[in-house]
């Protein structure tokens, strides 16, 4: 039993979310108290998509503004350091949670929306699909074929979610983005 801090009524524990900083491992809100109060302040699923959409439209400025810049960065840090590259690779692709992700076309507007336990790893094999000129092997062709036409520049790709249920989630967010490559 714990008491919640903003309705001051006592409940079970499993009324209140998990907080890894707090000695009880618990929050100071009951979960309903703490639903209310991302209510009030204007949190919603509509908030986190607006996010979600803002972070793209951010991350797409960077690499218009910075995409040489970057890609220098990027190609000297791989010859000074081959082996450590190859391994920081490795070690961040695996280090991002299982859940949903996006490829959105920026030439086009279209989108994809996939799902795995790897999205980093998943994305890798995308962008090697399309360095492979000539036969289309991808379950995806429409996608193979304009990550080939466009180059894989014109492509950004996002988290939409982590999760352990990707792939009930997947089937969600394409309902709701309706993207073009998955049809």
């Amino acid at each position: 039993m714990k008491k919640c801090s903003k309705c001051e009524e006592t409940k079970d524990t499993k009324a209140f979310g998990k907080c890894k900083s707090r000695k009880d491992g618990l929050q100071i809100q009951c979960k309903q108290c703490k639903v209310e109060q991302n209510r009030l302040k204007g949190y919603s699923k509509k908030h986190y998509l607006k996010t979600f959409e803002q972070q793209i439209e951010k991350s797409v400025q960077w690499q218009k503004d910075n995409s040489k810049r970057h890609y220098e960065n990027c190609k000297r840090y791989k010859e000074n350091n081959p082996i450590t590259y190859k391994e920081s690779q490795e070690k961040y692709a695996y280090s991002i949670p299982p859940g949903v992700y996006g490829i959105k076309c920026l030439v086009n507007g279209k989108m994809y929306i996939g799902e795995s336990k790897h999205p980093m790893k998943r994305r890798s094999h995308h962008l090697s699909i399309a360095k492979s000129e000539g036969t289309l092997t991808s379950t995806n062709i429409n996608l193979q074929e304009d990550l080939q036409k466009y180059g894989k520049e014109n492509f950004i790709f996002g988290i939409i979610e982590e999760t352990l249920n990707h792939k009930q989630r997947e089937t969600y967010w394409i309902n709701y983005y309706q993207p073009e490559y998955n049809d």
